[in-house]
């Protein structure tokens, strides 16, 4: 298994200091944020030019840093913004390709209080098959995680959305934070989604899904090293990316750069007990 390192947590920094401080640390690769949340802006926008791009490949080349996956969350239920959202992936898509990538992390958004179970997986299903089909055609593998609260965020959920996808193959991120929260059995989940898992994130947690925080990886509640183990036993051997944002979610205090250090050498530990 290769390690990286999710650019979210450098939101606050340029894409040319998160590439730097990725490989400077010992990564094997980076997981770029495609991602606008309320309290960061992505590295990689659906607008950048391709002259923007282009400038991130060659500092991709020049540092011999691959990349692991983008992250590209959007809403892909509500009616009046999801035909926008299915093409902002698809131009996500376009520029992880452009970038030497060939995963995209997907979630599915958290359901609208006044849509019903049947029409919220309908309009969810009719989404993601258009945007499996899109990346089937241009060779990226999207991958679907599950989220705390949101429509899709355990075992069953994500199952069931596998079913349902009949224009390709909807691949996994296992978040173990994520899964852990809502009370499944990280090692279950696993095993249950070994043959569509590409990229996991290694992100640890407290909490349930009403109160939970995400802490620097040791300092909660998510057993790595099971989680290794088993991947190990269903012969995983992608990304293990770690994600950090304990910053926002727990207001932790912990310095950055040693947070990515620790992580790395904890993460390592692991893989070679």
């Amino acid at each position: 298994m290769k390690i990286a390192f999710r650019s979210v947590s450098y939101h606050d920094k340029p894409i040319e200091v998160a590439i730097e401080k990725v490989k400077s640390f010992g990564y094997d690769a980076i997981e770029l944020n495609g991602t606008t949340l309320p309290w960061s802006n992505p590295h990689i926008r659906t607008d950048m030019e391709e002259n923007e791009i282009n400038h991130v490949a060659q500092l991709l080349e020049d540092y011999k840093l691959p990349v692991a996956g983008i992250s590209s969350h959007f809403d892909l239920i509500t009616e009046e913004t999801r035909a926008q959202s299915i093409e902002l992936t698809k131009k996500q898509l376009l520029k992880l390709k452009k970038l030497g990538g060939e995963v995209a992390v997907g979630f599915s958004s958290f359901q609208p209080k006044e849509y019903s179970s049947e029409k919220t997986w309908d309009l969810l299903i009719d989404s993601v098959n258009q945007i499996v089909e899109f990346a089937t055609e241009h060779n990226i593998k999207y991958a679907f995680e599950p989220n705390i609260g949101m429509v899709v965020h355990n075992t069953q959920t994500i199952n069931r959305l596998i079913e349902a996808i009949t224009r390709g193959k909807l691949y996994v991120t296992v978040d173990t934070a994520n899964i852990m929260i809502e009370g499944d059995n990280i090692s279950e989940f696993i095993k249950s989604t070994k043959d569509n898992i590409v990229h996991v994130h290694m992100k640890d947690g407290k909490g349930i899904p009403s109160d939970w925080e995400f802490p620097p990886i040791g300092k909660g509640n998510v057993d790595f090293k099971n989680v290794v183990s088993t991947l190990k036993e269903i012969n995983y051997t992608e990304y293990l990316s770690v994600e950090y944002v304990g910053f926002e979610f727990g207001k932790y205090k912990d310095d950055i750069d040693e947070v990515a250090k620790n992580s790395l050498n904890y993460l390592k530990a692991l893989i070679n007990e």
